[in-house]
């Protein structure tokens, strides 16, 4: 487990944008980073949701947001479909 203040470890991923990321696309960039258990699932829909409304406030503020949850991409893909979702989300199937 990630420290306060330890950096983060490295990675190269695909989001629900179809946009590949690294660590180094965030830096020195503000990232609000959620992690959510689930895909589907009463509660993170609802956290979802809420930071879905939130990005357009986040953005004026200067930070992106990105969802993380242990789902494969393809089922990401699919809930931010169902989401409208307006933010990128990751799927960490290897945790």
């Amino acid at each position: 487990m990630i420290k306060v203040g330890e950096k983060a470890p490295q990675f190269r991923v695909k989001t629900t944008t179809g946009e590949e990321v690294t660590n180094e696309s965030f830096r020195g960039k503000n990232l609000v980073l959620y992690f959510f258990p689930k895909a589907f699932t009463a509660g993170c829909t609802i956290e979802s949701k809420q930071f879905r409304d939130a990005v357009p406030d986040l953005r004026e503020l200067g930070a992106e947001v990105v969802g993380v949850s242990v789902d494969s991409l393809e089922t990401q893909c699919e809930f931010a479909k169902s989401l409208d979702a307006n933010f990128a989300m990751i799927g960490d199937q290897d945790k």
